[in-house]
């Protein structure tokens, strides 16, 4: 892949109402597989995240786009790497009929991030981590089709620090010990716009 996009500042472009629709009439969404890394955060701020999406192209040998204004090491498209993203968005050429695409993102939360938000409360000073994608901020931390009527299904498998519960939208998870840390493997949810998926984890 070449030179990932490092900025998510002023370049990132948001969505039109026209491509948004033009791309409604392109794509179905199957669902998104999404292997969320929390398990840094105790003393980081990088969230890592491999995301498989599975979808439909309505039109073979067209081309769209998918949102990620994170940092992007990795995309590949039906086993083929592509460009770098570039404001904001990695370009998807020649698309078949059903397609799967793999992205890997490292995205930084901090108290006033755009998506993820770490936080240590004084209380207690412990760290806790949550998500807030409204208005359209899913695309900061993970690679997606960030409009609203591109819903689909999501499986989040979530790594995090040994002492931390994990919560999303599906509940009980399948919890596995790793030694310090835990994976949390939650069952897929109902058809789902990409900013009403979350993420809480803290002791």
């Amino acid at each position: 892949m070449d030179e990932p996009s490092r900025g998510v500042a002023m370049s990132d472009r948001s969505l039109t109402q026209t491509e948004a629709e033009g791309r409604a009439r392109l794509l179905t969404v199957e669902r998104y597989d999404v292997a969320v890394d929390l398990s840094g955060l105790l003393t980081g701020s990088r969230v890592r995240c491999e995301t498989t999406i599975t979808f439909a192209c309505h039109r073979p040998g067209a081309e769209t786009f998918v949102d990620c204004a994170a940092t992007v090491e990795s995309a590949t498209l039906n086993g083929v790497v592509l460009r770098s993203a570039v404001a904001g968005r990695i370009m998807l050429p020649d698309l078949a009929e059903r397609n799967i695409l793999t992205v890997v993102s490292v995205a930084e939360c901090s108290a006033d991030a755009r998506g993820v938000h770490k936080a240590v409360d004084p209380a207690d000073g412990e760290t806790y981590v949550y998500t807030d994608f409204t208005p359209d901020y899913a695309r900061y931390v993970w690679a997606c089709f960030d409009q609203p009527d591109l819903k689909a299904p999501w499986a989040f498998t979530v790594t995090a620090p040994g002492g931390w519960r994990v919560l999303s939208n599906s509940g009980d998870p399948q919890i596995e010990d790793l030694g310090s840390v835990r994976r949390w493997t939650f069952p897929p949810t109902p058809p789902l716009a990409t900013y009403n998926t979350v993420i809480n984890a803290g002791p």
